[in-house]
This record gives C-alpha cells, structure tokens and sequence, in this order.
C-alpha cells in the first residue's frame, strides 16, 4: 500500500497504522477524524507534512484545514504540541488559523497559549 512513497510518508503511515489509522489516501480519515496530516503534525514529521502539502494538489481544497470529530485542525495539533517547524508549514500553506474547535478555540488562540515540554 505503501510501496514508492517517500521514507517519512511510508514510516508516518506505518505508524499511524499502528493506533488504528487505516488509509491508503492522504484526505482519508481514523475513526477520530484525524487525516495523516494531523497524525504528521503530532509526532512532529516535518518531512511527511511537506509530502502531504505537496500531495493535496489534487484532492479537496479545504485538505489543510479539516478538522478531526473534535473540530481540531492539524494546525491546532502542531500548535499545542510545540510542533513549530509543523506550525510555520501550515502557515506559509495557508492554513486557517481562525478556525474554531468544538470548545471554541482557534489556532490562533492555540498558537499564543501552548507551552513547550520541559
């Protein structure tokens, strides 16, 4: 399923694989509602993240800024896990950071308030 794609995609795939996440198709979705995009952004791959905005060319436009089962977008998952080179990505991408998530916060709000790990 993975054959030919890049390292860090093949690896993000195999990982997320293993909490779950089946997929075959960058804008396809766990049972969360997290696309790969989210998943990259969490563990922080940069690499995959940069594939994955190369690849959404061509599917939906609104691929950057879907939102998982909890309204939060994969901006607002690098964003609290400190993920900065994520964060600077999706932005330079055009990430909304206006978006809402089921509590009311937005990436925006995401991005002055999250604390880096000790």
């Amino acid at each position: 399923r993975t054959a030919g794609a890049p390292e860090s995609l093949r690896v993000l795939l195999e990982q997320a694989e293993r909490h779950g996440v089946t997929w075959s198709h960058p804008s396809a979705s766990n049972g969360s509602g997290a696309t790969p995009l989210h998943i990259a952004c969490i563990l922080g791959n940069r690499t995959a993240v940069a594939h994955l905005l190369d690849y959404r060319g061509a599917y939906a436009a609104d691929f950057i800024d879907r939102c998982d089962n909890f309204g939060t977008t994969a901006l607002m998952a690098a964003a609290c896990r400190g993920r900065e080179g994520c964060v600077s990505m999706l932005l330079k991408a055009h990430a909304d950071p206006n978006i809402k998530n089921y509590r009311g916060y937005t990436g925006a709000r995401t991005l002055t308030t999250w604390t880096a790990p000790s």
